[in-house]
């Protein structure tokens, strides 16, 4: 295996730790403007989001970290593809949160269901790679229903929330869930959307939400 993929003959196995860090830290203080000039004078077309990715995986590694690494490239244990697709699905979840920003809600959702559908079916053995997938779909589910919500178009809001759940658990979705169903006057469904949250991730807070919770439990109980 001689270089990582799409990276022309860019080889980390035929460095050492010292000049591993010397390049981890040389592109670590660079601008996406100037990793982007600078692979270009290597011969490579990349996204410098890809390069950040790589650089914040390895650039506080050790020497043993660093051989161990090389090790598993040169075996081609190390997946880069998987790897760049990833990095690229996590700019993208950023990318939409921008756009809502700029109430540009359609392209937002979008962007989002692209990035989902190339992410979602994906296989592999690496529980690592699994955790690392499973963070970005749940933020790329989390703007795209944001950006629904924001279209208040509640109803389908609803229903993408639910299939979002479905397949990727969120606090933040299932909140939005119980917004959705609170502001359609389905105090029930927005009691057990808000409880659910709460049971699934007891560590994670959110006002607003308990304020809607408090309200949903006050309108049943004046039903």
């Amino acid at each position: 295996m001689n270089g990582f993929p799409g990276m022309g003959n860019f080889d980390p196995t035929k460095m050492d730790p010292a000049q591993m860090k010397q390049m981890l830290n040389l592109f670590s203080g660079m601008s996406d403007d100037q990793i982007k000039n600078t692979m270009k004078m290597m011969g490579i077309d990349m996204d410098p989001s890809i390069i950040r990715q790589f650089v914040d995986k390895l650039k506080n590694a050790d020497d043993a970290t660093l051989n161990q690494f090389k090790e598993q490239y040169s075996k081609g244990k190390v997946n880069m593809n998987s790897f760049s697709k990833h990095s690229k699905s996590e700019q993208k979840a950023k990318d939409a949160k921008k756009l809502i920003d700029e109430n540009k809600l359609n392209e937002a959702i979008e962007l989002c269901d692209k990035e989902i559908n190339e992410l979602k079916d994906l296989k592999t053995d690496d529980q690592k790679e699994k955790d690392e997938v499973n963070k970005i779909l749940g933020e790329l589910y989390d703007m795209k229903t944001l950006a629904r919500y924001t279209t208040q178009d509640l109803d389908l809001c609803i229903k993408e929330c639910q299939e979002a759940n479905e397949k990727c658990p969120s606090f933040k979705v299932y909140n939005r869930l119980g917004t959705c169903f609170f502001k359609k006057g389905r105090h029930v469904k927005a009691r057990d959307a808000f409880t659910k949250a709460k049971e699934l991730f007891p560590n994670e807070k959110d006002e607003i939400a308990d304020k809607y919770l408090k309200m949903a439990l006050e309108e049943i109980e004046n039903y």
